[in-house]
């Protein structure tokens, strides 16, 4: 018993790294999946909007990384930051109350703690815009 909680104590810490390292991808993604969801909406077929949704993706991937490494401005900067700590805190919130939900049975601590927890993805993610725009840089 106690091997088992210790176990899946490891595993939820690994998943909430893994989390944090991907938060900062969660703005593309969710662009990519709503068009994607749009153009099957629309009646595209199923192959043609699962493409046209990761195209989408990646461009708003590389557009993002050009935004941020052509500012200079911190206020612009920080404009680019809410526009991905937004959907990163979303995604945290999600995937948190998702694994506390599978572990307590009560209704109102889940929706606490995966707020707090959202708020720390948040953060995570408006820590890293700095850096996701620079890492592909030339020196």
């Amino acid at each position: 018993m106690i091997l088992a909680f210790v176990i899946t104590l490891v595993a939820v810490v690994a998943l909430c790294g893994l989390m944090l390292n991907i938060v900062i991808f969660a703005l593309p993604l969710t662009a990519g999946a709503a068009l994607g969801l749009a153009l099957h909406s629309a009646g595209y077929g199923i192959p043609a909007s699962l493409f046209l949704g990761a195209l989408g993706a990646i461009a708003t991937l590389v557009l993002l990384q050009f935004a941020l490494g052509a500012t200079r401005s911190s206020v612009l900067l920080a404009m680019i930051g809410m526009l991905i700590a937004a959907p990163a805190a979303f995604a945290g919130y999600h995937f948190l109350l998702g694994l506390l939900r599978l572990f307590t049975p009560d209704a109102a601590f889940p929706n606490v703690l995966a707020g707090v927890g959202a708020l720390a993805f948040g953060i995570a993610a408006w820590i890293k815009v700095p850096q996701f725009g620079r890492t592909h840089e030339l020196a």
